[in-house]
């Protein structure tokens, strides 16, 4: 008995059991639960539907400001915040003109509350018709 009991000490003491802490109600990061456009390969020309959602832990947040900008070849548009909804999702339509085919065009979405600013990103691809 006195063998296991020294050869465990040293893991015990080096290794203490490690129990999470509990979590607060309003703990956890806002996040972004997804963002996208659709369609993703539109013709030039034409609308797409840019939607993004927002959560913290798992819950739809609501009243947040987005913003985002659009990365063509040879040029960005930035468009003004729009508030997410009570299911916290956002949704905007715009015009992606003569967007060049088969680029593909990133679209980086930012949102800030409370101090902390989180980032998400989607892509789509443009084609001539």
């Amino acid at each position: 008995m006195k063998k296991i009991l020294l050869i465990a000490l040293p893991f015990v003491l080096l290794f203490p059991l490690i129990v999470p802490a509990p979590v607060a109600e309003g703990a956890g990061k806002f996040k972004f639960a997804y963002s996208q456009v659709t369609p993703k390969v539109p013709c030039q020309n034409s609308t797409v539907t840019y939607k993004a959602r927002i959560v913290k832990n798992q819950k739809p947040i609501s009243g947040i400001n987005i913003k985002f900008k659009v990365y063509y070849k040879t040029t960005t548009t930035r468009y003004s915040t729009v508030k997410t909804n009570k299911q916290g999702v956002v949704t905007k339509k715009f015009r992606i003109g003569r967007a060049t085919p088969n680029y593909q065009v990133k679209v980086v979405s930012e949102a800030k509350k409370n101090g902390q600013i989180f980032k998400d990103s989607t892509t789509f691809r443009p084609k001539s018709c």
